[in-house]
């Protein structure tokens, strides 16, 4: 008999991105490479699978490991992702909650390093110019829009004045 598999009863993988804001306003996004199973060639904010615990931490170490960048996370945690994977993926049957957070960069302008080989290219942008790019992932463009709704404008409201931040978030 086979089992399904409900988000109550399926193992539970968290990953988590973070939205980081360097002292000029700046966010960095990484691209993925064109070999990627997901999201080939698409650009997002930096992120990964969380192990830990606290999700904070979680996320400030998938940074430090994708970019090279440290940060200190902000408490606000959004939930951004929550399904079963499908068959064909690398946990097939594996419930995927994903969370996004906005974080300060410890250093005023630090440069990026990518760490790993998931990472083919980086930019610094603004949160506006994130917004308008086509070829961002739709994680990244419903977190941003999220974050700017009920984060952002605490902690950054001069950012929070783009207008197509304010369209996005209505």
């Amino acid at each position: 008999m086979k089992q399904i598999l409900t988000p109550e009863t399926a193992p539970t993988m968290y990953s988590g991105r973070a939205l980081i804001i360097n002292d000029a306003g700046l966010t960095p996004i990484v691209q993925r490479p064109l070999s990627s199973h997901n999201n080939p060639g698409l650009w997002e904010i930096p992120g990964g699978k969380i192990e830990e615990l606290d999700l904070r931490d979680g996320i400030a170490r998938e940074v430090f490991e994708e970019v090279g960048i440290e940060v200190s996370v902000y408490p606000e945690l959004i939930l951004t992702e929550d399904y079963i994977l499908p068959p064909d993926s690398k946990y097939p049957g594996v419930r995927r909650l994903g969370v996004c957070a906005l974080a300060k960069t410890i250093e005023p302008y630090p440069e990026v390093v990518p760490q790993r080989e998931e990472v083919v290219n980086h930019d610094w942008v603004t949160i506006e110019d994130l917004l308008l790019r086509p070829d961002i992932t739709k994680t990244t463009r419903s977190s941003v829009i999220t974050l700017g709704e009920y984060v952002i404008e605490s902690y950054y409201p001069d950012l929070f004045n783009y207008p197509v931040l304010r369209q996005s978030s209505n």
